[in-house]
């Protein structure tokens, strides 16, 4: 898991400005000042995903990184592990809900759910 995270860790970029998230489909870290994940997170729009994440960090000086990663399975699979491995605070849900296993409903190209 070391190696797996030492990857993932080299694979992400840092957002200087939420603009430079629009449109990107993956998985993000907000952190504090010291790179410390406070939360981890997925969306198909980083951007419009962290606005609504203003409240929970109000006041606190934070970074936010950023993996590009298009398929929803692998995204959700790589979120899971990125929480369990990392255990941001603000992840508790994920954290701690043993019976999820770690991959969500998403829609395919069809529409379906998968």
């Amino acid at each position: 898991m070391k190696q797996f995270m030492d990857d993932i860790t080299s694979a992400c970029k840092e957002a200087t400005a939420p603009i430079d998230l629009a449109g990107i489909k993956g998985i993000y870290l907000i952190c504090d000042e010291s790179a410390q994940a406070l939360y981890v997170g997925e969306s198909t729009d980083i951007a419009k995903r962290i606005t609504r994440h203003a409240d929970k960090f109000a006041g606190m000086k934070t970074r936010t990184f950023f993996i590009e990663i298009v398929e929803p399975v692998i995204r959700c699979a790589i979120e899971a592990a990125i929480i369990r491995y990392l255990k941001p605070k603000f992840n508790v849900k994920q954290i701690y809900n043993r019976s999820r296993q770690g991959l969500r409903k998403f829609n395919d190209y069809r529409g379906e759910q998968g």
